[in-house]
Formats: structure tokens, sequence, C-alpha cells
């Protein structure tokens, strides 16, 4: 930010898809879909026999995917800023977003990645349904290795690349945890070599993951054994991270995001269409932007 590195990459991760294997291919499908055409198509088919998949779509999230989309839709720059969204990138996006809805677990408006992934990992057969069933798949969601690994009483997450219209895993927003140092910290040369600690390769790829960590080195993502123990978490969704759309480097996108992220919420719950969702959405990011002076 600004030219300068402020923290170190202790955690990465990007929107990717997750899915059961066993559930899946149940239905038919022995792998998850690439295309978003794709996707539709077998949420369609879900639906369609009682079964709804289920992704992340509260507030922070919606906003999340709609970021993701709209990346998709137009690359990585000029259709956000203090003008607000390019309503020509956000209205086709915001339509692809109320598609996926349509077809959804409605529960998925008050979901986090967290419950999703836990639903999916949920011991049974069912692959959707009642609250509680575990879920066959996700389109969209953050990528948590900790559920790529089957532990007792739940069962392992497999993940792919992000969906695109074209089927290359493009776009997708950019998460993670950076490491920093505190400026009053009383102890900051200590900690600064605990930071370096942690997030170096041999810890990232050893103790760090093994416990559970999302490694944001690059010698654990693409470690071999690392990979296998955790179910190909790594290979298959790197290609996603290294093409991942990185949010607007901005003191005032974090108010930005969450205000878009709950009018966008609000209005989707009434019924809103991609024109207004889209209108609003930019209106709001605007006037946040310019209370913040930006």
């Amino acid at each position: 930010m600004g030219g300068g590195q402020w923290a170190l990459a202790m955690d990465a991760a990007a929107q990717v898809s997750a899915y059961r294997p066993d559930l899946l291919d149940e239905l038919g499908w022995n792998a998850p879909p690439r295309s978003w055409d794709a996707v539709a198509a077998l949420m369609e088919e879900m639906a369609a026999g009682g079964r709804r998949a289920l992704f992340p779509a509260n507030p922070t999230h919606l906003m999340c995917s709609l970021l993701t989309l709209c990346a998709q839709e137009a690359g990585p720059d000029g259709w956000l800023g203090p003008d607000g969204l390019d309503r020509d990138v956000a209205v086709p996006a915001l339509e692809r977003l109320l598609r996926l809805l349509d077809l959804a677990d409605p529960s998925s408006l008050d979901a986090d990645p967290i419950g999703v992934l836990e639903r999916m990992g949920a011991p049974g057969g069912d692959a959707g349904g009642g609250a509680g069933a575990a879920v066959a798949y996700a389109p969209i969601v953050f990528g948590y290795v900790n559920y790529a690994r089957a532990e007792p009483g739940r069962r392992a997450v497999r993940f792919a690349g992000i969906p695109s219209p074209d089927g290359e895993p493009a776009g997708s927003l950019l998460g993670g945890v950076g490491l920093a140092v505190s400026a009053r910290s009383r102890a900051p040369e200590e900690a600064a070599r605990f930071a370096a600690h942690v997030v170096g390769a041999e810890v990232q790829r050893g103790e760090y993951v093994r416990a559970g960590g999302q490694p944001g080195n690059r010698a654990a993502w693409t470690d071999p054994d690392v990979d296998a123990v955790n179910g190909g978490f790594f290979s298959a969704t790197l290609p996603t991270v290294d093409r991942a759309y990185v949010r607007p480097r901005d003191p005032a996108y974090p108010l930005v995001h969450r205000r878009a992220g709950e009018e966008l919420h609000r209005l989707v719950r009434n019924g809103a269409g991609a024109a207004e969702l889209a209108a609003r959405a930019s209106e709001v990011c605007a006037a946040t932007y310019a209370e913040r002076g930006r």
C-alpha cells in the first residue's frame, strides 16, 4: 500500500468452489463445473431434485462475490472508485449473482464461509434439503485448507478453482491475513523475530499447516507432500490465487465494502433487480468515498 509493504503474508486465500465428491458423484458429476453456465446447469439439476447448493451471501460475502464477478466481467481496474461502481460492469455481474441465489439454498443469505464448509463436511449422505443436512456444492466460497482434511465427525471437503465465464480461474477476490508489528510494541525486535519465524517457509509448510493454518508462503502451496496430506487443496486452488483480484488499497475501502454490502443485502432480500442493485450500490460507494475525502 502506498508503495510499501506494511505486513508479512501469513495467510493467503481467495474465493474458490468447494464440493463433496461422494455427494456430487450421486448427482452424476465426477468433477465440479468450471464455467458459470455449467454451474447453473448443476444447480438447476440439484434444485429439480429437491437439493440445493449453498454459498455464503451474508452482507460481507455478498459484496465479496460481487467484486469477483465484476473482476471477471471487466478485469482488475476501472470499474470501482470514488465515482462508485461502473453500472455496465455491475449489472451483468449482479444478474449472474441473482441467478446463483435463485438456485441456491435460501439460507445462503445468512451464511458465511465457515458455516457453509461446516455443513458441507457434516456426516451423512443427504446432499441438501433440511437444516443441518450435508451440502454437496458451493460455487463460490473462500477456501479453508483445514476443511480439506477429514476429522472425527467431519468429512473432507474438496476444493476447485473459481468458476468463470470461460472456465479459466481468474478474477477471484483475494483474501488472507498479514502479520505486522505494532508501532506501540514494547518489544519490537522480539515481535519482528517471531513474525519472521511464523511466516518462514519451514514453519509454514510444517507445523503451521499441520496445526490447521492457512499458509501465506508459496513454499507451502507448492510442496507436493503438503498438498497430498491436504487433499490436493493447494494445487487445485493455487491458479485461482495467482490470478486473483486485489480489492482497492484505500483506507476508505473497508467502510465502502461494509456499507455497500449491507445495502445490497437489504435490497436482495426485498427482491430488487440487477439494475436497481447496481445503481444503489454505486451511490453508496460514491457517497462513502466522498465522506472520507476520496
